[in-house]
């Protein structure tokens, strides 16, 4: 049954390959191509993750450090603590995200060629450094975004971190590319095409999620690579299964609105 429902998606995202393709290369609009790409994708997401997240694109901003990020082209933000600082319905929706919201940040292509994967690295490296995120986060958070707080000998067990998801998607990729060569805080690169390389678990070679950590850990990542129908289904299912299970580890955080507007 799940098969056929993920087989169903990858059927319809052919409509938006077609399109922009067409958009790309008979009308000469990358922008066009850009954004058929990105509302397919977020389309899936939306899909996939159900109400408790939202799905969005725009900009992150910080009132700590009075940093506004780079555009992002996709962003997964906590529902249960506030999420939204202002939309633009005039941009596309573009939206004014606050940090403490954040739970996962995509760069989307539409073909991972070298020249791509590597700008697509370079920004997200941009937006990782400029608003700035973490993955180091040690704070644990109840849903709603309550800091866990230990009191005196008293250790509180439990709690979500804040760490965002920080990935790469395409509808297709570049099969002789080297993969390895991104920053150290990207968990996932996703092509619609057939194509996975995400964070595993070193003992049995399994996908894991690392919602807390350092560049100084060492981290390795498996990569798969399964063209034929039945694989892009495979593939497509372990990336919702990974997208899910990191979202499930991660929460928003609370914080004084007044820092934003006063």
């Amino acid at each position: 049954m799940i098969n056929s429902i993920y087989k169903l998606f990858l059927d319809e995202l052919k409509f938006f390959q077609e399109s922009s393709y067409f958009a790309s290369q008979s009308m000469k609009n990358q922008d066009e191509c850009g954004e058929l790409v990105e509302l397919a994708i977020r389309k899936f997401l939306r899909e996939v993750i159900g109400e408790r997240f939202k799905i969005t694109h725009g900009y992150i901003y910080s009132s700590k450090y009075k940093k506004l990020s780079p555009q992002i082209d996709i962003i997964i933000t906590d529902k249960l603590v506030p999420h939204s600082l202002k939309r633009f319905e005039h941009l596309d929706n573009l939206e004014l995200i606050p940090v403490e919201a954040v739970v996962a940040i995509f760069e989307v292509k539409r073909t991972l060629y070298k020249s791509s994967y590597k700008s697509a690295g370079e920004h997200l490296e941009k937006i990782f450094n400029d608003v700035p995120l973490s993955k180091e986060r040690q704070q644990r958070y109840l849903p709603g975004g309550v800091e866990l707080k230990s009191k005196g000998p008293i250790t509180i067990e439990g709690g979500k971190y804040s760490n965002p998801m920080i990935g790469i998607i395409g509808l297709l990729h570049e099969e002789s590319i080297d993969w390895s060569n991104l920053p150290w805080f990207v968990d996932i690169i996703f092509s619609f095409q057939g194509f996975l390389r995400a964070t595993k678990n070193t003992e049995n070679d399994s996908l894991q999620i690392f919602a807390k950590r350092t560049p100084d850990d060492k981290i390795d990542y498996r990569e798969i690579v399964d063209v034929c129908d039945e694989g892009r289904v495979k593939l497509l299912k372990g990336f919702s299964a990974y997208l899910l299970q990191y979202l499930n580890e991660v929460s928003g955080r609370t914080f004084d609105m007044n820092d934003y507007f006063s």
